[in-house]
């Protein structure tokens, strides 16, 4: 036998004859993997804005969150001033990703990457856990199936996952995010078909109201036709009543992360609607015409009255 002969096929070739020219050769094949990105979509509060190059938001500093929001210095009008402005447009916040001290937390010798894939414009503290964990999974592991032709434990062999994150400014509609993430779908594809890669599908994995986003891009502007699959987690589909409950009583303070949220956003009803009441993401949150009770009923909302007569609501489409 001679040299090594290298017979390059991309993955469906694998499932029909393979065939070469050269004889008295050790032949190898060398597989060209097809990239299916996944992107990860956080929920809301979940990713770091800023304004200008003024951070504004960023969960993962908590002295700054601290200082800048929860301190008797800034009250609910200052808080409504940093996030919404002086009136609510969609380009008033942007999505901080280029952070390079922030990045430094996710940076490591062996992906230096991550930052170009977005994972500095979302929250360390609460996603690097998903994000690493999506990234370091091992999909060369023995898959046990049924299938006689092994396909499924062919997986790592034909395909690579690279994770990327998409942050978004979550005091804007989930319809305007929607679309960003649709065009970041489609250049995220552009970008390694252009350095020669087989891409033709991304896989999304969604938290809270990034699920809503997701849907958004997918149904609303055109980006189904590229995403191969969805995963949701705790995707509010017909709303989150506990928004309600928000606007009237402040932000639940069950621990150190609620007492501190609670602080930022607002510990009681007038704080929390002087935000979330001009932030067409949080109203994006408030429960539809399909919301309904664990019993199926569509009064999920009981109230009672300084006469102690009890009402349930919405009557209607609220």
């Amino acid at each position: 036998m001679g040299f090594i002969h290298y017979i390059d096929i991309d993955w469906p070739d694998l499932f029909g004859p393979i065939l070469t020219t050269k004889t008295n050769f050790f032949n190898r094949i060398r597989i060209r993997r097809e990239v299916i990105p996944i992107i990860f979509v956080p929920g809301i509060m979940g990713s770091r804005l800023k304004c200008g190059k003024k951070i504004v938001w960023d969960p993962d500093d908590k002295i700054f969150m601290f200082k800048t929001y929860g301190t008797l210095i800034t009250p609910p009008a200052k808080r409504k001033r940093m996030l919404i402005g002086k009136q609510f447009s969609p380009e008033f916040l942007q999505v901080s990703e280029d952070d390079a001290k922030h990045n430094q937390k996710f940076c490591i010798p062996s992906d230096p990457w991550r930052d170009r894939r977005g994972w500095g414009g979302v929250s360390w503290d609460v996603y690097g856990g998903v994000l690493e964990e999506l990234q370091n999974y091992n999909w060369n592991k023995p898959v046990r199936s049924e299938d006689k032709n092994k396909k499924k434990e062919l997986v790592g062999k034909c395909f690579e996952f690279p994770v990327h994150a998409f942050g978004y400014n979550w005091t804007d509609s989930n319809f305007n995010s929607g679309r960003k993430l649709a065009a970041k779908i489609d250049g995220i594809i552009k970008g390694y078909k252009e350095t020669g890669r087989l891409c033709k599908y991304v896989i999304l994995v969604t938290h809270s109201m990034g699920g809503l986003v997701a849907r958004s891009a997918c149904v609303l502007h055109g980006a189904q036709s590229q995403v191969l699959g969805v995963i949701h987690g705790v995707q509010p589909a017909v709303g989150a009543p506990a928004a309600y409950w928000r606007m009237k009583a402040g932000l639940e303070r069950a621990g150190i992360k609620s007492t501190v949220a609670a602080w930022v956003l607002g510990t009681d009803g007038e704080e929390v609607t002087c935000i979330l009441g001009n932030a067409p993401g949080g109203l994006g949150l408030l429960p539809t015409k399909d919301y309904t009770a664990n019993d199926g009923s569509k009064q999920w909302l009981h109230v009672t009255l300084k006469s102690g007569r009890k009402i349930s609501l919405p009557n209607g489409d609220p």
